[in-house]
Formats: C-alpha cells, structure tokens, sequence
C-alpha cells in the first residue's frame, strides 16, 4: 500500500507507515467524490454511483514516475559530420582522377 501522506510503498498488511509513520488502515477505503460511498481501495469506480474514483494514495512522487535523466557530455563528432566529411574526400579524389587522366 501506498502512503497517502509521504507516498513511501508499504506492505498490504501494514497499518502504520514505515517511512513516517502516518495511519494507513484509514486509507484502505475511499470515499466518492460524487455520492460518498465508502469504496474499497482496490475499486477503480464506485460501486454506488460508477463515477470514477479518486485515489491520490495512488499518485506516486514525481522522482518515482520520471527519474532524473543525466545526460553525458558527446564524445566526438555525430555520425552525420563523419560520413559528410566522408563523401566529400571521396567526391574530390573522383574529381582528382578525372582531371588527371585527362
């Protein structure tokens, strides 16, 4: 289960947090926004309304869902450049031999 207060993942069985304490037996059922019928934690709908529940116990912190991405600094040129730079060599050596063989 999921702590509504500090978003730390608990065993199903705790009823206590573990990380800070906070009472988790509270949120194992949910209240609808629409017609506040006590619902399971586990019901994605109301089962006296069919609204779709909210459950922010299940909203997980932003670290969780998007990790930081470090990115590396590049190490030598794109492969575009070098291929570029590539035909270029091979577009003068054409032009070279032509002219040579004149």
């Amino acid at each position: 289960m999921i702590c509504p207060q500090c978003g730390e993942m608990n065993p199903p069985q705790a009823e206590q947090c573990t990380s800070c304490g906070a009472n988790l037996t509270s949120s194992k059922m949910v209240v609808c926004e629409g017609c506040a019928t006590e619902n399971p934690i586990t019901n994605r709908f109301c089962q006296g309304c069919g609204r779709l529940l909210s459950r922010p116990e299940l909203a997980f912190r932003r670290e969780e869902v998007e990790p930081e991405v470090k990115e590396e600094p590049s190490r030598g040129l794109p492969l575009t450049y070098i291929f570029l730079v590539v035909l270029l060599v091979l577009a003068a050596l054409t032009l070279l031999v032509y002219f040579l063989s004149r």
